[in-house]
């Protein structure tokens, strides 16, 4: 099996030399010290232009939680329209409810603006361990694509039992994020 290395740029020359050193793939944000917003369509362009590896871009109009306002859904809908129209060959999107549950609604009309793969976020990490079982079904019923998670720990390597039992669980493919060194990919 072959692992896909997708890494986190947030600037072109950040894409630029991601594609260098390898990587399949490149999640564009913003603020990454917010955790990542979504970074606005030029620089989705301008990274198009500059790498030949898929981009996906981050949906997320604030640091902070996973729950929005209808006026910030809005906007996560307009957003995930301009980064198709952009280039962006996928997006990277989570949202949910107050009680911790999937936002199937918000999620579903992002993804319809979007009309691309879809990667569910480390929003993912914040739902209690059985949750994340029954909300990862409920995300292959949605299509989306793949979950990045740490398995609900701090990085994927403190998560990496929890990981291994959502792959055998099956549904959406599972990309393991947070806290990956060269040193933990031995």
């Amino acid at each position: 099996m072959r692992i896909t290395l997708e890494v986190i740029a947030v600037t072109i020359d950040d894409a630029i030399a991601a594609e260098r050193g390898g990587a399949d793939r490149i999640e564009l944000i913003a603020n990454v010290l917010e955790g990542g917003t979504t970074p606005s369509p030029g620089i989705i362009r301008s990274v198009k232009k500059a790498v030949s590896i898929p981009v996906y871009a981050m949906i997320r109009p604030h640091g902070g939680g996973f729950v929005y306002s209808e006026l910030e859904v809005e906007a996560m809908v307009e957003d995930a329209r301009l980064a198709r129209e952009a280039g962006a060959d996928g997006i990277v999107v989570g949202a949910l409810q107050p009680d911790g549950s999937l936002d199937v609604e918000t999620l579903r009309r992002v993804m319809e603006a979007a009309q691309l793969p879809v990667t569910f976020h480390r929003a993912f990490d914040t739902l209690t361990e059985e949750r994340m079982f029954e909300v990862l079904d409920q995300l292959k019923g949605m299509g989306v694509e793949r979950v990045l998670t740490s398995g609900g720990k701090p990085n994927s390597y403190e998560g990496r039992d929890v990981i291994a039992r959502l792959v055998r669980h099956g549904g959406p493919g599972i990309m393991a994020g947070g806290g990956i060194v060269l040193e933990g990919l031995a």
